[in-house]
């Protein structure tokens, strides 16, 4: 029988180490109840899921009460012209992965750089951000610092600077918030200057937002959310704003599983 000093210590350490020990992790159902199996089988799929919300392919889930009286909340008000929803469930391979390993994973902005989409136009696989790193704020664009160590410890609350050198659209500014809740996290990306194709603004300032909900639940790794953007009707017309809003996205959810995996 163990001691009660070494019982203290060994709770002490699976709290540190972000073990749950009192409560098991929350469900699919859980937190999305009621789901239609022809859905079910596509989030539950190798690649997951990701539609334009007003096209009738859409999935347009309903997160239950759970999810939403907890940390997400209305994950996207209006006033989108192009709205994406985007869902994913990674099973687990040889550990649960725990809010800590998200944490860390978007911490690692140098990790953005070089990552491959697949280019329609140039029929091969490019790098979508060609240089991805912190800036010191929104008035120092180009003063760049090192991404943070590996911690252990979580924030309530985080906000940091991004330019990520855009394949299509240059040299890209965005804030990142980051909220840590009792299950899970809500990673927030908003531009905050404008994005342009060559000298036209395609986006402007504070119009494009993707949030992601993560949450590590019973059958694997949970990251849901929506994406949108607001563009004039002659921009949509010329550029395919919604395949450019998905591509991002994806990447950027790659990135994130790609960080909790290695």
């Amino acid at each position: 029988m163990l001691k009660p000093k070494i019982t203290l210590v060994v709770l002490l350490f699976c709290i540190l180490t972000n073990t749950k020990v009192f409560g098991q992790l929350r469900s699919f159902d859980d937190l999305f109840p009621g789901i239609e199996e022809s859905k079910r089988s596509l989030i539950f799929s190798a690649s997951g899921t990701a539609s334009r919300i007003d096209k009738p392919t859409e999935i347009n889930l309903v997160p239950g009460e759970k999810l939403t009286s907890n940390l997400l909340g209305p994950i996207i008000k209006g006033g989108h012209t192009v709205l994406m929803e985007v869902i994913r469930l990674i099973p687990y391979s040889s550990k649960t992965i725990s809010l800590v390993d998200v944490y860390n994973s978007v911490n690692n902005v140098r990790s953005l750089q070089g990552r491959l989409y697949s280019s329609h136009s140039r029929g091969e696989d490019v790098p979508l951000f060609e240089d991805a790193t912190r800036i010191e704020s929104e008035r120092r664009l180009s003063s760049t610092i090192e991404d943070p160590p590996y911690t252990n410890i979580l924030p309530a609350e985080e906000v940091a600077f991004l330019r990520l050198k855009d394949v299509n659209f240059g040299n890209s500014y965005y804030r990142t918030d980051t909220t840590i809740g009792k299950n899970g996290m809500l990673y927030e990306l908003v531009n905050f200057k404008s994005l342009s194709y060559v000298v036209v603004p395609v986006i402007r300032e504070g119009k494009f937002v993707a949030k992601l909900y993560i949450e590590p639940i019973a059958e694997g790794l949970l990251i849901y959310g929506m994406a949108g953007a607001d563009v004039s009707n002659l921009i949509s017309s010329r550029i395919d704003i919604p395949s450019a809003i998905r591509k991002r996205v994806m990447v950027i959810i790659d990135w994130i599983i790609e960080g909790v995996s290695g």
